[in-house]
């Protein structure tokens, strides 16, 4: 990708704030699963993957940003959104965040 068509920061931004609400509910359906962490991070990061790409198709704001320029924001293992949710629910329910799939069953 030359210099011209590099995504700008505001381009990424738009595309991480559109995806965010996708991350969230698949790192939540993956709890459900009871999987050990690392087998959750990259089932969500896969799905994440299949998602943006088909999304792309339909979303003007995510066409100018490629996977390959959004991965690293949505994926890094420590550093990217699917960490920072995971963090997130650790933070505000603690132990309850493993029971999370009984709360959220319940809306199935």
């Amino acid at each position: 990708m030359s210099e011209e068509n590099k995504p700008s920061a505001e381009e990424i931004s738009k595309a991480a704030s559109i995806i965010l609400p996708t991350v969230e509910a698949l790192t939540i359906a993956a709890e459900k699963s009871g999987a050990k962490g690392d087998a959750k991070h990259e089932a969500v990061s896969r799905a994440v993957e299949i998602l943006y790409r088909g999304l792309q198709k339909s979303i003007k704001e995510l066409r100018v940003v490629p996977w390959e320029t959004i991965e690293p924001i949505v994926v890094g293992v420590g550093v990217g959104m699917i960490s920072a949710v995971v963090e997130l629910f650790n933070s505000l329910f603690g132990k309850l965040w493993g029971k999370l799939s009984a709360w959220v069953s319940r809306d199935d």
